[in-house]
């Protein structure tokens, strides 16, 4: 997701532009390779059979690409992403029943900060991820509550993401502004230099 690329794009009669991303949710991708860690370490920690069975099936689905010497696209990332969605089900479901260490929880809220800042912009999103982390952190020294509370936030942000992305994965009529707001990573910086 830091090269977004059009797969497709054409402008219609009344000067809008339709266009089709060849990307996915930034919140629940960026979250998968979260997951994934962190399922690893509990794999490591012995919590289950579960969690070693996603974290070596994801590193397996990635160890085939690396003799290839072909370019790879995304959809030969797909395999190992739905074992990342896979452990980040299993993550927020111990978060939602109170199983989830703190530090698991606040890795879990890092995509949703991602996010915020990269969507929202730099001063909104750091008033988002600003009140997201301090009812967090009020929240903790209440049973399950930081818990819930992350997998609340987490669901509402994939949510939100999914409908500023959707008009580029059904090509509904844009601005041309509309469409390079949601191509992160399209202009000098990160994206090009990786």
């Amino acid at each position: 997701l830091l090269r977004p690329y059009k797969v497709w794009q054409q402008p219609d009669d009344l000067g809008m532009y339709l266009a089709i991303w060849g990307g996915g949710n930034p919140a629940i991708w960026w979250a998968a390779l979260v997951a994934i860690v962190l399922c690893g370490v509990r794999a490591l920690r012995g919590d289950g059979v579960a969690w070693s069975f996603l974290s070596i099936g994801y590193l397996i689905y990635l160890a085939m690409w690396i003799p290839i010497h072909r370019a790879v696209y995304l959809y030969s990332y797909m395999p190992a992403l739905y074992l990342g969605i896979l452990a980040l089900a299993g993550l927020l479901d111990a978060c939602w029943r109170g199983r989830a260490q703190i530090w698991e929880q606040s890795a879990i809220l890092l995509p949703v900060f991602t996010v915020s800042l990269l969507g929202l912009g730099y001063l909104y999103g750091a008033i988002a991820s600003s009140l997201t982390l301090a009812t967090y952190v009020a929240l903790l020294g209440r049973s399950n509550w930081s818990g819930r509370f992350v997998c609340a936030i987490f669901v509402a942000t994939s949510i939100a993401v999914f409908l500023y992305f959707l008009p580029l994965w059904v090509p509904w009529p844009l601005t041309h502004g509309g469409v390079d707001a949601r191509m992160w990573f399209n202009n000098a910086g990160l994206g090009n230099w990786i």
